[in-house]
Formats: structure tokens, C-alpha cells, sequence
């Protein structure tokens, strides 16, 4: 008994030693199936693809990737991934100036890429100026001939096209949103007789484009909404606007003066908001000249001002503290050019100025005194040059 006792202890402990001394017991750990982890690498795959390197991709390497699938077709030709490419190219406020616009005559479209004339101690003949866009495809077949540039937001055109006989202003006129890239074009009727400016944006908070016309005379405002397709008019009023309408944080802006007649004559800049509708009138700390315009750079907004002598550029660092313009860039007069610089577009990736001086479009180095230039093109229409960033953005409203 003695014998059988020490022996059934002993292996009482024996078990209990086995049970302290093993690991603690562990839920199994479910296998990923091996006809499940090639799915699983293609989404990721996909994901990568269509996320990450297809949005960074230039809109005409899209447009051909379109014939790859339907299901490729499908997903590059949708809103949320035209967004993603968008926000590709408009995460620097400060980016580069590529592609510029411009009317040569009444009716000649041009587009101007900036990064083939980077080399500013290089002449460039008028005829080296590639892009032509073919009116064909807008109005051209219905007699509608003669263009004018109204304004351009992520990658579409806001065109006015008009018969012989007739402006850009008046009721023989049709507005066009196009986009270059798709050729494809939305057509808007004119209800504005005599128009004397204009804008042109896209407002994020209801993802809608919209166009804006200002009446010569009154100075009414109206604006055409691409989703509603309807007309409206604003509370807005102000005479003596001109020009195209620089747009930043979905407002429209123009340069006025304030005292003009009274000897205390000044620059303010009208702001008009397309969001409430609402306008108001913003003193400019920048010392102006007489030929001071306002325009765009990435997402600033910017002063340009010149005479004879030289050119300013001033940034506003941040939208709504007017104290904080400062001066980007100085340029020399350009030489061998009769007329100040009427405006500045914006700055190349290789540092290059592109402005223009009378009816050219010249490239300026202002890193060199005095500034080297190159004269790109002639005969351009004044006030009918735009920025343009390349995008697959519908013209057609958002369904």
C-alpha cells in the first residue's frame, strides 16, 4: 500500500509539473486559404494601381488607358477619380506654371507649353507656338468663328464664341465650357447684351462651375450655374469692371480704384463671393502703379504691377489677411519693347517669368541683371491670355 501510495503521488506531481511547466493554450490562428491569397495580392495590387500611381498620371496617358478594360474605362472616367487626379495637381499652392491660352487673333486658339522654351538665350520663331485647337469643335460649324477667352478652373476653358458682325459681349455670342483634353464642350446661351467682365470658378461645396457676367452700364451681375443650367442674378453691383475676374478660395476678384474724382484716387480690390452671393470692397497694401492687374498663381492670389522700368509681382500669403503681401519677384523692363508689361502669368518650374509685353508673350530669367528674355509669340489679343492645367473634368453638369 505504502509502495502504491509513493507511486500514485509521484505521478500526481509528475502531471501537475507537466501541466504548470506547458505554454498556455492559444485560439488557433485562421489560414489564409491558399486559392484566396492571389485575390488577395491582386486588390492590393489594384489598389496600388488605381490609387496611387494612375491619379499621378498626365490626363492624355489616361485617356488611353481607358482602352486597357471596361473596368479601367469605367473608374478613370468617374467623378471620384477625376478628383484624385485633380488633387494630384493642386496639392502645392505654389506650382509651377506648364501651360498658357491665348487668343493670337479673333480666332486663333493657341496653346503655349512653357517647358520647351526653357532656354531663354535661344530666339524663337512665331511659328514654333504648337497647339492649335481646331474651332471645329465647338461652334465653328453653326458660323460661329471669332473667340475670346472668359476664364479656366481645373482643366476647363471658358470660351465666348460670336459671329462676324457681332462681339464677344453681345447677343450674337454663345458661351462654351470645354475641356481641351476630352474635346468635349458644354454650350451656354448669352442673355447679357454688352458685357464688360466676367468670371469663371468652380465652387468645391457644391461641386459645381460656374460663369459670371457683369453687364456694362449698371454693372449687374449675373451667374450661370453648369449643374442647374439656369441663369440667375446676384445682389452684386459696381460699374467700371473689366476684364476677366481672378478666382481663388471660390470668390472672384477685380481691381478698382475708390475716390476716382475726388484727389484721393486708390486701388481696392472688389471681392465677390459666389458662395453667398455677397460683394465687398478690400483695401491693397502693395504700392501700385497704373498698370497693376490681378491675377493667379497656383492657388494665391497675386498683384501684378509694372511701368516702364520694371515689374512687381506680390503674393498674399494667406486669403483674408490683407497685411500679408509679399513681393515675389522684380523684373527689369524688357528690352526692345515699347510698352510696360501688362501682366505676369505665373513662374515656370525652371524659375522663368512668363509675361506679356504689348501683343507678345515673352519668357523672362529675372535671376539675371539685367533679365534675359525671349519673345515667344506676337499678336496675342490683349486681356485673352489664361493659365491651363490639364484634367479629364466634364463640361457637363454633374449628374
Amino acid at each position: 500500500m505504502k509502495t502504491e501510495h509513493s507511486t500514485t503521488t509521484n505521478s500526481s506531481m509528475a502531471e501537475t509539473e507537466t501541466l504548470v511547466s506547458s505554454p498556455p493554450i492559444q485560439s488557433p490562428q485562421p489560414a489564409i486559404p491558399s486559392d484566396s491569397l492571389p485575390q488577395l495580392i491582386s486588390r492590393l495590387e489594384e489598389d496600388l494601381i488605381f490609387l496611387q500611381i494612375l491619379p499621378s498620371l498626365p490626363p492624355k496617358t489616361l485617356i488611353r488607358f481607358q482602352l486597357v478594360s471596361k473596368k479601367w474605362k469605367t473608374l478613370i472616367s468617374s467623378t471620384q477619380f477625376v478628383k484624385w487626379t485633380l488633387n494630384c495637381t493642386n496639392t502645392n499652392p505654389f506650382a509651377s506654371l506648364r501651360y498658357c491660352f491665348f487668343v493670337k487673333s479673333p480666332h486663333s486658339l493657341k496653346l503655349l507649353d512653357c517647358d520647351r522654351y526653357d532656354d531663354v538665350g535661344v530666339n524663337v520663331d512665331d511659328s514654333d507656338v504648337d497647339g492649335l485647337i481646331d474651332l471645329d469643335d465647338l461652334g465653328t460649324e453653326n458660323g460661329y468663328k471669332f473667340v475670346r477667352l472668359i476664364g479656366s478652373c481645373n482643366g476647363l476653358l471658358c470660351v465666348s464664341m460670336y459671329r462676324a458682325g457681332g462681339t464677344y459681349s453681345g447677343k450674337r455670342s454663345r458661351l462654351y465650357v470645354y475641356n481641351p483634353i476630352t474635346r468635349l464642350h458644354f454650350v451656354v446661351s448669352n442673355p447679357v447684351k454688352s458685357i464688360t467682365a466676367c468670371g469663371f470658378g468652380y465652387l468645391e461645396s457644391s461641386n459645381d462651375y460656374v460663369i459670371v457676367l457683369v453687364s456694362e452700364g449698371k454693372g449687374l451681375f449675373c451667374m450661370f450655374s453648369l449643374n442647374s443650367s439656369e441663369w440667375r442674378d446676384l445682389k452684386c453691383r459696381c460699374r467700371g469692371l473689366s476684364g476677366g475676374g481672378a478666382f481663388v478660395n471660390e470668390k472672384l476678384h477685380w481691381l478698382v480704384d475708390r475716390g476716382e474724382g475726388t484727389g484721393t484716387r486708390e486701388k481696392c480690390v472688389l471681392v465677390v463671393d459666389l458662395g453667398d452671393e455677397s460683394c465687398e470692397e478690400l483695401m491693397l497694401i502693395p504700392k501700385l502703379n497704373e498698370n497693376s492687374r490681378l491675377c493667379v498663381m497656383g492657388s494665391r492670389l497675386c498683384i501684378w504691377t509694372a511701368d516702364f522700368v520694371s515689374g512687381e509681382m506680390w503674393m498674399l500669403r494667406k486669403y483674408g489677411e490683407w497685411g500679408t503681401w509679399t513681393k515675389l519677384l522684380s523684373l527689369d523692363m524688357v528690352a526692345g519693347f515699347e510698352s510696360p508689361c501688362l501682366n505676369c502669368f505665373g513662374i515656370t518650374e525652371s524659375r522663368k517669368a512668363l509675361v506679356q509685353c504689348g501683343d507678345r508673350l515673352v519668357l523672362v530669367d529675372p535671376h539675371q541683371k539685367p533679365s534675359r528674355h525671349v519673345s515667344l509669340v506676337k499678336g496675342v489679343v490683349d486681356d485673352s491670355a489664361v493659365i491651363f492645367v490639364e484634367s479629364l473634368v466634364s463640361p457637363f453638369p454633374a449628374t
